[in-house]
């Protein structure tokens, strides 16, 4: 008997559950009323980390990301699987996309899927460029999955020398018909593990940031050969999420402000027009507690968004509050729904 339809969005309330990676790579489901989880999504093998999740527009359709890399051989690879949330919260349907299988890129912690499913995305590291660098040079790839066709396209990452360089976020337009990615440049003793988050260096001093719109149909290249939507400037000192809208026309971002890197003051889940850069609105706003890493998603309809942060938020935001979720021990990014 087939699994019963998964949740969707309804007017009264958010999806009814969420997946998020924790645990040292543990991929689960939780209930958006109680925390609770209600599945762990299963993995290819030990050897291998879940890195990311994402979901489609329809609330019960999940992609997660699972590394296999390793420190001491040249071995890389990345796994992409899809799987379904019942109705009761219980995964089905776990299996590999179609081109799932990407070898010599390690996937890192970014992973966006497009509304309907169709094309998937995520950051990795290159072959030949470690995954632990200590002289600040390093860059990221994007690497997009078309599950109709297996076929791979790969993007890559705007790097400079002498600074760490990540993407730290990705999303798609309605249709795929454009990916927009945060690339993000920190330098020497300035970076986190996965972003400029949690570095010790000056707002003002050691950061760069662009959001860069490409299309994920061409046949790849460069990240910075798209098109400029936003970068770090006075207005916007510290950006360091920026997803789009799927009609394109908005990003929703988190703003930090004040401070340091280490303790920005104000934490800021801001919309912005495309085509002006400016602030449209305000989601939430309140102090930013000690950020490492930090998330944020919308579920389908683009009415709820979720937001973690490392040590900080974990928790879904509609008109202004903020909901708190499980974990609430700094576990628990990225999540998705």
């Amino acid at each position: 008997m087939p699994a019963a339809p998964g949740p969707v969005t309804s007017a009264s309330g958010p999806p009814r559950y969420y997946a998020d990676i924790e645990d040292f790579g543990r991929a689960v489901v939780r209930s958006t009323a109680s925390g609770a989880v209600t599945a762990d999504v299963p993995s290819p093998g030990r050897a291998y980390t879940a890195a990311a999740v994402a979901a489609a527009a329809d609330d019960r359709t999940f992609f997660v990301d699972y590394r296999y890399a390793s420190l001491f051989t040249p071995v890389m690879q990345t796994r992409v699987y899809r799987f379904q949330v019942t109705a009761s919260g219980q995964v089905a349907g776990f299996a590999l996309v179609k081109g799932g299988v990407v070898n010599g890129e390690a996937g890192r912690t970014e992973l966006a899927a497009s509304p309907g499913g169709s094309l998937i995305a995520f950051d990795a590291v290159p072959a030949g460029v470690p995954l632990i660098r200590f002289d600040g040079v390093m860059r990221s790839d994007v690497v997009v999955i078309d599950t109709r066709t297996g076929k791979h396209r790969i993007w890559r990452g705007s790097d400079r020398p002498g600074w760490m360089m990540f993407m730290s976020s990705l999303s798609f337009t309605r249709g795929g018909v454009s990916l927009v990615i945060l690339e993000e440049w920190c330098k020497p003793g300035s970076a986190g593990n996965d972003s400029c988050l949690g570095s010790g260096s000056p707002a003002t001093e050691g950061r760069d940031a662009e959001v860069w719109a490409i299309d994920p149909a061409s046949g790849g290249g460069r990240v910075d050969g798209g098109t400029l939507l936003l970068r770090q400037s006075a207005r916007f000192p510290y950006i360091a999420q920026a997803v789009v809208a799927q009609d394109g026309r908005t990003l929703l971002a988190i703003l930090l402000s004040g401070g340091s890197y280490l303790y920005p003051k104000e934490l800021t889940v801001a919309r912005i027009s495309v085509a002006t850069g400016l602030e449209s609105g305000v989601l939430f706003r309140g102090p930013t507690g000690l950020p490492a890493d930090a998330s944020i998603s919308t579920d389908g309809s683009g009415r709820y968004v979720l937001l973690a942060v490392d040590y900080g938020y974990h928790g879904w935001i509609y008109r202004g509050r903020l909901h708190v979720l499980p974990p609430t021990n700094g576990d628990g990014v990225p999540m998705a729904w």
